[in-house]
């Protein structure tokens, strides 16, 4: 397989361990250079390496050195308090005989909380023979109160062979074929593709444990390419799936971290990336006849022309036809077409044409801004190759308004009102606003700016099922916005202790943790973790709602009031261990499946009132022994009482039962 001209140069790991209490310690930093990798044959004298002796802040914390010209190492110790910081500089050598070179850095840390970590080169671009700095810092901004804390900090250097004079003129390709070979601290390598070929299956790791799952296919020989040129992919996972929340029976690495089981499949990494187009250049393909052109710009729309008949035949655009994912990883889409480059990004394949586009034209584009862009204007960048006269240019959307720091509605840059889209949060876009798997206490926005659509949001509603088995969370609050709360939204929530509402919303309210609407004339959701195994509802309600106490295993006993005219279905289903209930003068209607799975439900007392107790009311109450009515035997028998209620209709009835005043 061909190699592609992007080297990296440079990758460092770093370890972060608290040795003791108050005492942090950052070890064995260690810079890899292979700056002579991947070059193609005419750029054999391309390479870029430490050179000189590498200075440090202060000998009495950091040594550093440099082992040979491809290695160098720096050890830090004793950084105790908040603000201690630390520096390694190094000289970085062009060392090639007639090519430039292009510089870039970048830095990865999952331990922000403790430790920041900076890179600085000074000068981006090297002609031949020519050095600069590589500057990294290690700053301590937390003092440390735990007894051990650790982190993977790496720093990433990469060099792009240029010809003298075209300097700077890299960024218009976006070529991802060299990756890091970082491994996190979990065992696996991150920002590498594990597959298992016969499964069909893969992931992307990330350096926090999440990864990004696909479903891909290996497309096997495509006119003469071979099979480990070329994967299709299609994306599944909307959100990140966090493999370091396994059970550690569901996930074992290799010693080697080139091998993860889960639930017994083995997926390894596949010598196979996912590779980036060339930006701005043409790519070309016969179909039918007619040569299709196609010219992919770098936000992601594409230019396609057609040829026919020696002329033109139609042109046209399409949108977002690529979608950046998976760490700047690319995926072509369009509905269900889906597709793929080959490892050089010279061809790219498009599943549904089944043919794939040869690159007709390669340019290096150097970007200008012609026009900003602003809160409600879009702007525009060209794009100019410096070896002939082809330009493209691309838009640069509105940024509609992006910066309201004060979250007051009103753009800080222009002073405009903000415009919001009203968004109702469901289970597939939570992770929009904050939530994941792991998260325990939620503060869901009021309103909140998306960068990709640059797009503002106001949350007016939570949908049936939203946090639906969300078994970690333990506390939500909802802003003063939020007019709907669906069905099922805090279902199977186990832990949930509270639910706190903005004091200014207008449909809803709180107390003690608890969901009522506005007046508190209705109990919309008792949390099912909330502690306490006897609550009184307050004399202001009249409606207990759907599911309002769903599977609260603390509760065995609830006071409802007189003034409760209405229990909606659900509302009691599955309280396991609640064990009396008396229903309130008021009551009509016992709803359906309303004390269903009530197992401890031992003793009930139904008022004269009641003409219907509906289907399943109470089912699968097997301890229901006594039903004490306040009315007479005639009046019982009169009673619509719906199926699968026999633990009802079994039990010993008390007729003219006379409820305890106290």
């Amino acid at each position: 397989m061909k190699k592609s001209n992007k080297i990296i140069i440079t990758s460092v790991i770093v370890a972060v361990l608290l040795l003791g209490l108050g005492y942090a310690a950052i070890q064995n930093i260690t810079l890899n250079i292979a700056g002579t990798a991947a070059a193609d044959p005419s750029q054999l004298n391309f390479k870029v390496m430490f050179s000189g002796t590498p200075t440090v802040s202060d000998e009495t914390y950091v040594t550093a050195a440099i082992t040979d010209d491809t290695n160098a190492t720096i050890n830090v110790e004793g950084l105790t308090k908040k603000g201690d910081v630390v520096t390694a500089t190094y000289t970085v050598q062009n060392a090639s005989e007639d090519l430039s070179a292009d510089l870039a850095v970048s830095t990865t840390n999952n331990n922000t909380e403790y430790f920041t970590l900076s890179s600085e080169i000074a000068q981006t671009s090297l002609v031949s023979g020519e050095a600069t700095t590589l500057t990294v810092t290690a700053e301590l901004i937390k003092t440390p109160i735990k007894d051990s804390v650790s982190a993977t900090i790496g720093v990433q250097l990469e060099a792009m062979p240029v010809q003298p004079g075209e300097e700077g003129t890299s960024e218009g390709i976006n070529d991802f074929s060299q990756t890091p070979d970082y491994r996190n601290e979990y065992g696996f390598y991150y920002d590498k593709f594990y597959a298992n070929q016969d499964e069909g299956f893969g992931f992307i790791a990330h350096e926090d444990g999440s990864v990004e799952m696909f479903a891909y296919i290996l497309s096997g020989e495509i006119d003469g390419l071979t099979t480990d040129e070329w994967i299709c992919v299609d994306y599944i996972s909307d959100e990140d799936v966090d493999l370091v929340e396994m059970d550690v029976d569901e996930v074992k690495i290799s010693k080697d971290g080139k091998i993860i089981n889960i639930y017994g499949v083995d997926l390894e990494i596949l010598d196979i990336d996912f590779h980036g187009v060339y930006y701005g250049c043409e790519y070309s393909a016969i179909v039918d006849g007619a040569e299709f052109v196609l010219v992919i710009k770098e936000n992601g729309t594409i230019k396609i022309t057609v040829y026919e008949n020696g002329g033109v035949g139609e042109e046209g655009e399409a949108d977002n036809f690529l979608e950046p994912i998976a760490n700047d990883y690319l995926m072509l889409y369009d509905g269900e077409i889906f597709g793929t480059t080959n490892a050089t990004g010279e061809l790219f394949f498009i599943s549904t044409m089944n043919t794939p586009f040869t690159l007709k034209e390669k340019h290096n584009y150097v970007s200008e801004e012609i026009k900003n862009a602003t809160c409600t204007e879009d702007g525009e960048i060209k794009y100019s190759c410096t070896t002939c006269n082809k330009s493209y240019t691309t838009i640069l959307k509105a940024t509609n308004h992006k910066n309201d720091v004060d979250n007051n509605g009103i753009c800080d840059d222009c002073g405009e009102t903000i415009t919001y889209t009203d968004f109702e949060v469901d289970s597939d876009n939570r992770n929009k606003i904050g939530y994941s798997d792991s998260t325990t206490e939620l503060v869901i926005p009021a309103t909140f700016y998306e960068e990709r659509t640059r797009t503002w949001y106001k949350i007016t509603s939570i949908k049936s099922e939203a946090f639906q088995s969300c078994s970690n969370l333990t506390s939500v609050v909802i802003p003063d916005g939020v007019t709907s709360i669906g069905d099922y939204a805090f279902r199977f929530c186990e832990n949930l202790k509270a639910i706190n509402v903005d004091s200014n919303n207008i449909n809803y309210c709180s107390k003690d943790g608890i969901l009522y609407n506005k007046d508190m004339t209705t109990l919309v959701k008792y949390p099912a973790g909330k502690t306490g195994n006897i609550f009184t509802i307050p004399e202001e309600v009249n409606t207990i709602g759907y599911h309002a106490f769903n599977d609260c295993l603390n509760l065995t006993n609830v006071i409802i009031p007189d003034g409760v005219t209405s229990i909606e279905t659900y509302a009691f289903y599955w309280c396991s261990n609640l064990e009396n209930i008396v229903i309130p003068e008021g009551m009509t209607t016992i709803s359906e499946w309303v004390f269903h799975g009530c197992l401890k439900l031992s003793n009930v007392v139904i008022p004269v009132g009641v003409t219907s107790i509906e289907e399943n009311a109470f089912g699968y109450c097997p301890s229901l022994t006594t039903v004490n009515y306040t009315g007479t035997e005639e009046q019982w028998n009169a009673i619509q009482i719906g199926t699968s209620n026999t633990y009802l209709t079994d039990a010993t009835i008390n007729y003219n039962y006379v409820v305890p005043t106290e």
